[in-house]
Protein backbone atom coordinates (compact mmCIF):
# COMPACT_ATOMS: atom_id res chain seq x y z
CA UNK A 1 0.00 0.00 0.00
CA UNK A 2 0.87 3.65 -0.23
CA UNK A 3 1.97 3.81 3.42
CA UNK A 4 4.38 0.90 2.93
CA UNK A 5 6.70 2.36 0.29
CA UNK A 6 8.56 4.79 2.59
CA UNK A 7 7.93 7.86 0.44
CA UNK A 8 6.77 11.09 2.06
CA UNK A 9 3.31 11.98 0.86
CA UNK A 10 0.04 13.57 1.85
CA UNK A 11 -2.82 11.12 1.85
CA UNK A 12 -6.34 12.48 2.22
CA UNK A 13 -8.64 9.69 3.28
CA UNK A 14 -12.39 9.68 3.09
CA UNK A 15 -14.25 10.30 6.32
CA UNK A 16 -15.13 6.64 6.72
CA UNK A 17 -11.53 5.42 6.50
CA UNK A 18 -11.23 5.55 10.28
CA UNK A 19 -14.08 3.03 10.54
CA UNK A 20 -11.97 0.32 8.92
CA UNK A 21 -9.73 -1.20 11.63
CA UNK A 22 -7.04 -2.27 9.13
CA UNK A 23 -6.88 1.21 7.60
CA UNK A 24 -6.90 2.89 11.00
CA UNK A 25 -4.08 0.65 12.20
CA UNK A 26 -1.96 1.48 9.14
CA UNK A 27 -2.58 5.20 9.65
CA UNK A 28 -1.60 5.03 13.32
CA UNK A 29 1.50 2.91 12.77
CA UNK A 30 2.92 4.43 9.60
CA UNK A 31 1.92 8.06 9.44
CA UNK A 32 1.28 11.31 11.21
CA UNK A 33 -2.44 11.91 11.14
CA UNK A 34 -4.22 15.24 11.17
CA UNK A 35 -7.89 15.70 12.00
CA UNK A 36 -9.27 18.75 10.20
CA UNK A 37 -12.15 19.59 12.52
CA UNK A 38 -15.20 21.57 11.52
CA UNK A 39 -18.58 22.32 13.03
CA UNK A 40 -21.78 20.77 11.71
CA UNK A 41 -23.05 23.86 9.85
CA UNK A 42 -19.73 24.33 8.05
CA UNK A 43 -19.69 20.67 7.04
CA UNK A 44 -23.27 20.85 5.78
CA UNK A 45 -22.34 23.90 3.70
CA UNK A 46 -19.36 22.07 2.19
CA UNK A 47 -21.02 18.74 1.46
CA UNK A 48 -24.20 20.27 0.05
CA UNK A 49 -22.12 21.46 -2.92
CA UNK A 50 -21.16 17.87 -3.75
CA UNK A 51 -24.00 15.66 -5.02
CA UNK A 52 -21.75 12.56 -5.08
CA UNK A 53 -22.08 11.76 -1.38
CA UNK A 54 -24.12 8.55 -1.18
CA UNK A 55 -24.39 8.59 2.62
CA UNK A 56 -26.09 11.99 2.50
CA UNK A 57 -28.66 11.27 -0.22
CA UNK A 58 -31.57 11.06 2.20
CA UNK A 59 -34.37 13.20 3.51
CA UNK A 60 -32.31 14.73 6.30
CA UNK A 61 -28.60 14.95 5.41
CA UNK A 62 -27.95 17.20 8.41
CA UNK A 63 -29.20 14.51 10.82
CA UNK A 64 -27.17 11.84 9.01
CA UNK A 65 -24.03 13.98 9.18
CA UNK A 66 -24.64 14.77 12.86
CA UNK A 67 -24.91 11.03 13.61
CA UNK A 68 -21.77 10.25 11.57
CA UNK A 69 -19.86 12.96 13.42
CA UNK A 70 -20.91 11.56 16.81
CA UNK A 71 -20.04 8.01 15.76
CA UNK A 72 -16.66 8.88 14.26
CA UNK A 73 -15.43 11.59 16.65
CA UNK A 74 -13.75 9.10 19.01
CA UNK A 75 -11.91 7.58 16.04
CA UNK A 76 -10.92 10.97 14.60
CA UNK A 77 -9.83 11.94 18.10
CA UNK A 78 -6.96 9.44 17.82
CA UNK A 79 -5.27 11.70 15.26
CA UNK A 80 -1.84 13.00 16.18
CA UNK A 81 -2.78 16.61 15.40
CA UNK A 82 -6.22 18.22 15.69
CA UNK A 83 -6.87 21.43 13.75
CA UNK A 84 -10.06 23.50 13.58
CA UNK A 85 -10.60 24.76 10.02
CA UNK A 86 -13.85 26.72 10.55
CA UNK A 87 -13.91 30.10 8.85
CA UNK A 88 -10.21 30.01 7.95
CA UNK A 89 -8.92 30.66 4.46
CA UNK A 90 -7.00 27.81 2.84
CA UNK A 91 -3.65 29.64 2.91
CA UNK A 92 -3.97 30.14 6.67
CA UNK A 93 -4.86 26.47 7.19
CA UNK A 94 -1.81 25.35 5.21
CA UNK A 95 0.53 27.73 7.04
CA UNK A 96 -0.84 26.71 10.44
CA UNK A 97 -0.61 23.00 9.61
CA UNK A 98 3.01 23.36 8.55
CA UNK A 99 3.75 25.09 11.88
CA UNK A 100 1.86 22.33 13.73
CA UNK A 101 3.94 19.69 11.96
CA UNK A 102 7.19 21.51 12.83
CA UNK A 103 6.08 21.63 16.47
CA UNK A 104 4.97 18.00 16.40
CA UNK A 105 8.32 16.83 15.07
CA UNK A 106 10.19 19.36 17.26
CA UNK A 107 11.98 20.96 14.30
Amino acid sequence: GILDDGEICVLATGGGAVCNPKTMSAIQQRSTSIWLQSDLDSLISRVSKNKNRPLLRADDPKMILMNLMAERAPLYGKADIHYDIDDKPVDMVVTDLIENLYDYFDC
